[in-house]
């Protein structure tokens, strides 16, 4: 008995580190700053919002088990999309040597959600659809499936927003933090 729960308390740091490691990775800047760098990074912000809300969205689609198994992708997906769009608002910022594992954790994660959080918000969707579909009848039942990944895509679209904005708020300054807060809202 003693064994078993020493392999699974193993196996679980070793999730953990990997999920660590997946999550902190620093990706190289895509971007050249040209122009106008403030809104260079709203434009960035808008576009890495709409393909983690639009990425997210489809995978929230799969009913079922195969909805659910979707789930931790899902996150890997968006949090990959986040990350790099840290990367590129810092670039741009003139900051990126100061990107390192904990400004990463800081950007992604202190926008007022937890990642265990974010883990049921995208659960609960599949979940809830499920639930009302037997509620719901044939007809409506049917729309379920669509509803629920809307949700999910809103919900991420809002989520890599407010991430844009942490990075922003990291490695921008004062008017750069103003400039992109007044557009976004």
């Amino acid at each position: 008995m003693k064994k078993e729960s020493m392999s699974f308390s193993t196996l679980e740091k070793q999730v953990r580190e990997t999920l660590f490691d997946l999550v902190t990775h620093i990706p190289q800047p895509r971007v050249v700053p040209e122009g106008d760098v403030v809104l260079q990074i709203i434009q960035l912000i808008k576009e890495a919002s709409f393909r983690s809300a639009a990425l997210s969205g489809l995978l929230s689609l799969p009913p079922g088990p195969l909805g659910m198994l979707t789930v931790v992708p899902d996150m890997i997906v968006v949090w990959r999309l986040q990350s790099q769009l840290i990367a590129d608002i810092a670039h741009l910022c003139g900051t990126y040597d100061q990107l390192d594992r904990d400004s990463m954790i800081f950007c992604l994660f202190s926008n007022g959600q937890s990642n265990i959080q974010d883990l049921l918000v995208r659960a609960g969707e599949r979940v809830g659809l499920r639930i009302g579909r037997r509620f719901l009848g044939e007809g409506l039942a049917r729309w379920a499936p669509l509803v629920g990944a809307f949700a999910v895509a809103r919900y991420t679209k809002g989520d890599t927003t407010r991430v844009g904005e942490n990075a922003v708020g990291y490695f921008g300054s004062n008017k750069a933090r103003a400039e992109v807060e007044l557009v976004l809202h």
